[in-house]
């Protein structure tokens, strides 16, 4: 669709973008513009508890040391929110984005 930047995708019409993804072209249209109209915390199905986590970082880490410390940190807040909730997890999953070359880059696992 020819959409690199969020200001592209600030510009880009919604209803290009609702017939494209469906609710998911609103998101982005309305991320774009820094609107979020979704309640903080709301379970997605009744009876679902999730707990995750995620940073933006201001610069790229290089580092080992400095990349595990962020990593540590991030795995230590969602269990102590699931310790707080007595509950425990069975799936883990890890993404991590990276600026390489100013294009994005990075991984999800597990894949979706």
């Amino acid at each position: 669709m020819g959409i690199s930047t969020v200001g592209q995708l600030a510009k880009f019409p919604l209803e290009l973008l609702e017939k494209k993804f469906g609710i998911m072209g609103n998101q982005l249209y309305y991320h774009a513009h820094g609107i979020d109209l979704s309640e903080i915390g709301a379970p997605l199905m009744q009876g679902q508890i999730s707990f995750g986590k995620s940073q933006i970082l201001l610069r790229d880490y290089i580092r080992r040391e400095e990349i595990k410390a962020v990593l540590l940190e991030i795995c230590e807040e969602v269990a102590r929110r699931a310790r707080t909730h007595n509950k425990a997890g069975r799936t883990i999953s890890l993404g991590i984005g990276y600026s390489k070359d100013d294009l994005g880059g990075g991984f999800r696992e597990p894949k979706q």
